[in-house]
Order: structure tokens, then C-alpha cells, then sequence
């Protein structure tokens, strides 16, 4: 599933999060698409990742910005977005 396609059809399949009055669109889009990919270490489904990284950014909306600038990410993929979309080095 493309994440512009989960977007489209987000529904919260974790319930009793902080985020669970939020939507995709509701938060930086760069944001949640580093979180989704950090997120992934814990599920093979980008719709739990979604709303995981959704519970965060509800809490604090450069959640994951933060994260990878204190090296704590070492997930490939969410690096490589977090380099391109948030403009970290």
C-alpha cells in the first residue's frame, strides 16, 4: 500500500491512543511519513505504524524530527525521509 493510499483510507486500528481524534491530514505530512517508517519496527502493517506515529505527533508534532536528530533512529528508510522531508543531516 502506497502511503498516499493509506492516507486516503486511514482508519485507526489501535484504538485508546492520544491520537485517536486525529487523521492523517491533521499533522505534518513529513512527520508522519518518518514516523510510519520508524514505526514499522514494530508492526508489517503501515495502518497500526499510522496510528502509532499518530499517538506521538499528538503529544509533540516534530516527535520524530526530534528523535532522529537525538540518534535514535536507525531504521533505513525513515533516515532516508527524515534527511529528504525534514531536512536533517
Amino acid at each position: 500500500m502506497k502511503l498516499t493510499e493509506l492516507f486516503d483510507n486511514y482508519y485507526d486500528k489501535l484504538t485508546g491512543g492520544k491520537g485517536d481524534h486525529l487523521k492523517p491530514q491533521d499533522v505534518d505530512k513529513s512527520e508522519l511519513i518518518v514516523g510510519i517508517y520508524v514505526e514499522m519496527e514494530h508492526t508489517n502493517d503501515p495502518m497500526i505504524a499510522c496510528s502509532i506515529a499518530l499517538d506521538h505527533l499528538a503529544e509533540v508534532e516534530d516527535y520524530y524530527a526530534r528523535l532522529v536528530k537525538c540518534g535514535l533512529v536507525d531504521e533505513p528508510k525513515a533516515l532516508k525521509y527524515a534527511h529528504k522531508l525534514l531536512n536533517i543531516k
